[in-house]
């Protein structure tokens, strides 16, 4: 099925509503629950900086590793994968490297949003934004 541009984004907040959202409601109940149990990464920390966010990975796993394989590990190139993953690999990679380096960069998605498009995803969504920080409030 095609859809608009608009037709997308709505059917994108149906499934943010629908899925998402409950998704990762479970998974914050549950790493309250199993506090020091689970390590949350988030894509942007990981991009902003792949070798502290690996280096604080391997400490939650009790893993000390030297600072310059920390940044070897993050240099690595896509070609550098597994044999027979390369393909898989550099898809999705080159995918999330698009999107975090166009001008609207991490977090841009909101500008594609109509006014009722963003009331509704506020609604929907908006509190889980502020709680775990991709916002500090409404006014976006």
């Amino acid at each position: 099925q095609s859809f608009s541009p608009q037709q997308a984004l709505d059917h994108s907040v149906d499934i943010v509503r629908n899925e998402l959202v409950p998704w990762i409601q479970g998974w914050r109940e549950a790493a309250g629950r199993l506090e020091g149990r689970i390590c949350a990464v988030r894509y942007e920390d990981l991009w902003e900086d792949p070798a502290a966010e690996l280096d604080r990975i391997l400490a939650f796993l009790g893993i000390r590793a030297p600072e310059s394989f920390l940044r070897d590990v993050a240099a690595q190139k896509v070609s550098d994968a597994p044999a027979g993953r390369e393909a898989e690999r550099e898809s999705a990679l080159r995918f999330l490297r698009n999107a975090a380096a166009k001008p609207d960069g991490v977090g841009g998605w909101k500008k594609y949003f109509s006014e009722g498009q963003k009331e509704q995803f506020k609604n929907v969504a908006g509190d889980l934004l502020i709680e775990m920080g991709y916002e500090k409030d409404f006014n976006w």
